[in-house]
């Protein structure tokens, strides 16, 4: 949809100029330790699911045990759920308002949408509502600044902000908080929340929203890197797709005549489009 892809340009824009994001905290925890502290009682914070089943099954005990602790690793949107829902309960939040979960979020946005001009032109009002909602998660995420978005922005953007300042009028109407405030709630309430210390495992990098939250945490944070073995991960810009798929295409080449065994994959953005230049630049190369 164009209004995320203009979305996901001004979020790179303005984490290249300083505006979004400052310097990710560095991984003070080495990868092999984090069984060892989870066993230790210490919370782990993953990027993704996957890394969090990982975890909780890397060490499981053998036979002769008759029981165990689950060990304490949460997917990030989980844990944060989880942590406000702690500050909630105990009655730690200034202002203890509910949250939506998807299903509502997706409820609220549909009638939203509904209501506005916008819908009588939309063949698939069900993937609008998809792509306002990521747009909604992304700004947040990013904490883009919503006044320069207004300024800069073209008719898809303007749309969504119109849509966007009309979803918070509803929220406040009803009471209710988006699971895309959370990282805020969490960062303004997170000293007065008890716990083990915190890592944070897997980010290749840190949203401001998330930096936000590992900021306000203090002492309790650290990150650490997936387990496994440590690889060099480099990124590179190119002036068009056809020179990226080259440069690909040669990476390919190079690493199969070092192990004509290895098994590769390239991950391709809309590869049903891309696919007949790819295979042209694979054919050339290999």
């Amino acid at each position: 949809m164009k209004l995320l892809i203009d979305f996901k340009n001004k979020m790179q824009s303005y984490d290249k100029k300083g505006i979004t994001s400052t310097e990710d905290p560095p991984e003070t925890v080495a990868r092999g330790a984090l069984l060892d502290a989870l066993e230790n009682g210490q919370a782990v914070v993953t990027a993704t699911r996957r890394l969090a089943r990982h975890l909780r099954t890397a060490r499981l005990p053998d036979g002769a045990t008759p029981s165990w602790l689950t060990p304490a690793t949460l997917p990030w949107s989980a844990w944060l759920t989880e942590s406000c829902r702690e500050l909630r309960d105990f009655g730690l939040l200034p202002e203890p308002r509910p949250w939506l979960d998807d299903f509502q979020a997706a409820a609220v946005w549909t009638e939203v949408l509904q209501a506005d001009p916008l819908a009588d032109g939309l063949l698939m009002p069900g993937g609008a509502v998809e792509g306002f909602r990521d747009a909604w998660r992304l700004a947040h995420d990013w904490q883009l600044p919503w006044a320069e978005l207004g300024a800069r922005a073209g008719e898809d953007c303007r749309a969504f902000l119109r849509l966007a300042k009309a979803y918070r009028r509803r929220l406040d109407e009803l009471g209710c908080l988006d699971p895309a405030d959370l990282p805020r709630i969490l960062a303004g309430n997170a000293a007065v929340l008890r716990g083990p210390p915190v890592i944070f495992a897997g980010f290749d990098s840190l949203t401001p929203a998330q930096r936000s939250v590992f900021a306000a945490l203090g002492e309790r944070a650290c990150r650490a890197g997936g387990p496994g073995p440590e690889t060099l991960a480099t990124m590179t810009a190119f002036p068009d797709q056809r020179q990226e798929f080259a440069a690909a295409a040669d990476w390919a080449r190079a690493r199969l005549e070092a192990n004509p065994a290895a098994r590769l994959g390239i991950v391709v953005p809309d590869l049903e489009a891309s696919a007949p230049l790819l295979e042209d630049l694979l054919d050339e190369a290999l």
